[in-house]
């Protein structure tokens, strides 16, 4: 796979580790030559658009006193026929992306199917973020889950 060809940078974590985030492909590589079984994060799930029937983007700051709910999936269940009754595969926390500034992207790293081989973050609710325009993204905060298939997250604004 070539990731830079569709326009991909890479995926790290904190203190500038661009290689850092190796819950999915675009941190630390892989020498295998059939694997391992995983996918993108959310942020580049997001910007590929390939999952477009189940991507999400909303600001929180718009649920100030009025909490919104939403349930994340993992890559392995997307729905191609559009049935999946809202669950978001990526979704976007809308900031100050669109001028230069940083998104926040959440996403279920579901460890089943085409993502079976994760090795970091399986079956957890990853934070991530996207900075000034640009491409990279960074692991940010791993949720610890209970909940082995979907995910319902509240989100409000703590104004």
């Amino acid at each position: 796979m070539y990731s830079h060809d569709f326009g991909l940078s890479h995926s790290g974590k904190g203190g500038g580790d661009i290689y850092g985030d190796i819950t999915g492909y675009m941190g630390a590589g892989s020498t295998e030559d059939d694997g391992p079984k995983n996918c993108y994060n959310a942020v580049k799930n997001y910007r590929l658009g390939w999952y477009d029937l189940q991507l999400g983007s909303t600001n929180p700051l718009d649920y100030s006193g009025s909490p919104k709910s939403f349930v994340l999936n993992g890559v392995a269940d997307y729905k191609k026929d559009g049935s999946s009754n809202g669950e978001l595969i990526s979704l976007r926390l809308e900031q100050f992306g669109d001028d230069n500034g940083v998104d926040f992207y959440l996403g279920y790293n579901r460890k089943a199917g085409v993502n079976s081989g994760v090795s970091q973050g399986a079956d957890q609710v990853i934070l991530y973020s996207k900075d000034r325009g640009k491409f990279f993204s960074f692991v940010l905060f791993v949720f610890e889950t209970k909940r082995e298939q979907k995910l319902v997250l509240q989100c409000s604004c703590l104004c």
